[in-house]
């Protein structure tokens, strides 16, 4: 296989294959399959103490006699071959005996053809502003194999003047530099810069041998994804030069070799976090370690896998499963409350992929939430009773939330609604609504808040907080008391300052329709109704009109007779919440209106306005449907009322027992 970097960078990278697989199907024939990706990763693997002693890398050693025959005389040499014959000698269909052969025989070729090669073209040292035009003299040469060799051969022999990788990687990317403009050229350099940024020890002497390998890792995944570093501050120099560099062309070899990196820190023995702040007894440290693995599993996961493959996840889930066993998670979070340990639990839950530690901690939350136990443990730890029920709220979210099967959310869910509702039993939030017909506004609006907030579990709990709060927001002593303004206690700084003035009734208005639409109440959104005023007194009609668009009213549309009203709702008649109409008007009664009214919306709410409230005229008035009455003259705060009970209606059968019982007549009883 040629080495020739276009072609390298169609070849599946070393770092998306796992070791098992690279070293299953690398299957060495020809002379040229030694320079191969995966190739080069397995004797960056087996062969790792002869590139450490020598400062060098595989494609160097595969450019240079030297470093060859080198190679070759090295103690590992044999044992290394030995191990692949042994591994390859099923797949070529051979013994061992004759695999090794074969291979020691293709070791001693390859030596002869790198011999002659380098006879027919000697390399020089050369610098930054030579390689395109060695690059150029390649390109002239009789094949791609022997172009890339040349090239290659002619930078193994620039490198050789460095002392060391750290030199010699400041070489390359200085080159990489001085040529960002060459694409022909860059594609060696990020070729032969990959290289050598996979070696064993590489990464430590870029990070200068950072305390946390954690911080390490979460450079090479900012790298990686060309994100910014999490401290460039405190970054060592290099590293932020090879962000530079990696923004400023795609260099996907490089990429590839930093996958390789992170595989390789992450399969280590060394602990991720090495100290934490303000921990000298190191109690922090354990828990510290499982979540800083765990962070790296969230910053790791892509929208489709994970950075280098479901490897990196296996890897990760490795390590995990050793940390998140139940007497490991026991002994990590000793100490702890049961509220704190199951935030906890739930954090790390999310964070897991791998199939081995998301099973150590869903078995360990659900023995934890399943105890007898539990509701006494959380209820022993908080006091409140209100701090209680959003605990119970908290814990039904995180379950809703997390990665359990369906099955075993809907369980775990239900289990926490009905602890929630057993405390609301001893508590007098849900009571008093229930028992009181007409209980005070801030017992209201305290569950009205409650259940904007999320202190109510999905279930029985929140859908009886709901039905208690439409039961009571849609009768009219709710209604005035919230139109007074007795839900408002303002005060300066001072305890005995006076009371600040209420806010305008629209404002507070607006401020009620959010309150409620956060508890998932319906609740008429004012600035988005349109109402029609009929009124032949011009006086009589602004007034209310003004005491409209006090309340917030979107639209307010007039009419100064039963006539020219019937032309507005012609034109308007999908588009008017509520009609608000005299009785006694020249050229058409507010009676003889309604009836037109209703033969077209039926169901549409209307105010009948009237000087004369009498049992006969109310009884008139409901045999046409009318929805409510209001008797002249009245105080904004009476039309207030009447409006937003009409707007946010109970049934109609209540408006008329209303109607009925206002006017002195006899309520029916219901069958």
């Amino acid at each position: 296989m040629s080495s020739n970097p276009s072609s390298a960078s169609s070849t599946p990278s070393p770092a998306a294959e796992t070791q098992s697989a690279a070293a299953a199907t690398v299957l060495c024939r020809t002379p040229e399959d030694f320079y191969a990706p995966a190739a080069r990763y397995l004797a960056r693997r087996h062969f790792a103490p002869f590139f450490d002693e020598h400062q060098t890398s595989p494609l160097e050693t595969l450019h240079s006699l030297r470093l060859l025959n080198t190679a070759e005389s090295h103690p590992l040499f044999r044992a290394v071959i030995e191990a692949l014959a042994d591994r390859q000698a099923s797949a070529c269909q051979q013994s061992v005996h004759n695999r090794l052969t074969d291979l020691l025989a293709l070791v001693k070729t390859l030596g002869s053809t790198v011999s002659h090669r380098l006879k027919q073209h000697a390399p020089e040292i050369i610098s930054a502003v030579d390689l395109p035009k060695v690059v150029t003299a390649a390109g002239r040469l009789p094949s791609p194999v022997e172009a890339d060799f040349y090239v290659y051969a002619t930078l193994t022999q620039t490198l050789h003047s460095c002392r060391d990788r750290a030199a010699k990687m400041d070489l390359l990317m200085g080159f990489i530099e001085r040529l960002e403009d060459d694409p022909s050229a860059l594609v060696y350099l990020d070729t032969l810069l990959a290289d050598h940024l996979a070696l064993r020890g590489v990464a430590s002497a870029l990070w200068q041998k950072t305390a946390n390998p954690n911080d390490m890792l979460v450079d090479i995944i900012a790298l990686y994804l060309n994100n910014d570093l999490a401290s460039p501050a405190t970054t060592p120099p290099s590293v932020r030069r090879l962000q530079t560099l990696l923004r400023s062309g795609p260099f996907p070899q490089i990429r590839d070799s930093l996958i390789t990196v992170l595989q390789t820190v992450l399969q280590s023995s060394d602990r991720l976090i090495t100290s934490v702040p303000d921990d000298p007894m190191g109690t922090k440290l354990a828990i510290a370690e499982v979540m800083a693995a765990a962070d790296l599993m969230s910053a790791l996961r892509l929208p489709d896998g994970f950075i280098g493959g479901q490897a990196t996840c296996d890897i990760l889930d490795r390590r995990l499963s050793l940390m998140l066993s139940a007497d490991k998670l026991q002994e990590l979070l000793r100490g702890r409350s049961i509220l704190e340990k199951l935030r906890q639990l739930f954090a790390l839950q999310q964070a897991m992929a791998g199939a081995a530690a998301v099973k150590g901690v869903d078995d360990y939350l659900i023995s934890l939430l399943e105890n007898r136990d539990f509701v006494g443990r959380l209820c022993d730890v908080i006091e409140d009773s209100d701090a209680r029920l959003r605990a119970f709220s908290e814990l039904q979210m995180l379950v809703l939330g997390s990665t359990f099967p369906a099955a075993i959310r809907k369980r775990l869910a239900t289990m926490l609604d009905r602890a929630q509702h057993d405390q609301l039993k001893t508590t007098t939030l849900f009571s008093t609504l229930r028992k009181d017909a007409k209980p005070p506004i801030a017992a209201i609006l305290r569950v009205v808040d409650m259940a904007g907030d999320g202190v109510f579990t999905h279930g029985k709990c929140l859908t009886e907080a709901r039905e208690l709060i439409r039961r009571h927001i849609r009768h009219r002593d709710f209604v005035r008391k919230y139109l007074a303004g007795k839900d408002i206690i303002r005060h300066d700084s001072t305890a005995t300052a006076a009371e600040t003035p209420l806010p305008p009734v629209g404002e507070r208005l607006r401020e009620l329709g959010l309150r409620m639409a956060r508890a998932g109440v319906e609740f008429r959104d004012l600035s988005g109704m349109t109402l029609l005023v009929v009124e032949d007194e011009d006086s009589a009609r602004h007034y209310i009109e003004m005491v409209l668009r006090d309340m917030g009213i979107g639209t307010v549309m007039t009419a100064p007779d039963g006539r020219a009203a019937l032309k507005v709702f012609s034109d308007f008649e999908d588009g008017i919440d509520l009609i608000i109409c005299d009785w006694k008007m020249p050229h058409m009664t507010g009676i003889d209106f309604l009836k037109q009214v209703r033969s077209v919306k039926p169901k549409l709410p209307f105010l009948m306005v009237t000087a004369l409230a009498t049992l006969e005229n109310v009884k008139e008035a409901m045999a046409h449907e009318v929805t409510a009455y209001i008797a002249k003259p009245f105080p904004p705060e009476q039309l207030e009322e009447k409006v937003l009970l009409l707007l946010n209606r109970a049934s109609p059968e209540e408006v008329s027992e209303e109607l009925l019982a206002a006017a002195g007549g006899n309520v029916p009883e219901r069958k």
